[in-house]
């Protein structure tokens, strides 16, 4: 039995911050990530499987899509910013890793999800 928990809002000075949690029982489960990256993360993307999708960023860099598995879930989120996100990486129940999306970075941020 997977746990939800909400976390705070986030955003940066050029962005405000957001919060896309929603009911799991009518939404579902995030089935897949859409990241678009280049020097920098411009946006990412989720798809629900309801088949919803939200999407917070812009149109710039390319596009790569993270399809997780029916039991699969991101269970770890890592990541470099200065005043961008400049990169941002997902691990994942099953030990996949998708990424690293987006530059070099500067400072270092994770976050670890609850099991």
């Amino acid at each position: 039995m997977t746990t939800s928990i909400r976390s705070s809002t986030f955003g940066g000075n050029d962005g405000g911050s957001f919060d896309d949690s929603h009911n799991i029982d009518v939404w579902g489960r995030i089935t897949q990530i859409f990241v678009r990256s280049g020097k920098y993360v411009d946006s990412i993307g989720v798809g629900y499987a309801n088949g919803k999708f939200i999407n917070h960023g812009g149109t710039g860099g390319g596009e790569s899509v993270i399809n997780l598995g029916p039991d699969e879930i991101i269970s770890k989120v890592l990541g470099r910013s200065g005043k961008y996100v400049d990169q941002i990486m997902f691990l994942s129940s099953k030990g996949a890793v998708y990424g690293p999306f987006g530059g070099r970075g500067r400072r270092p941020f994770h976050g670890r999800l609850p099991r």
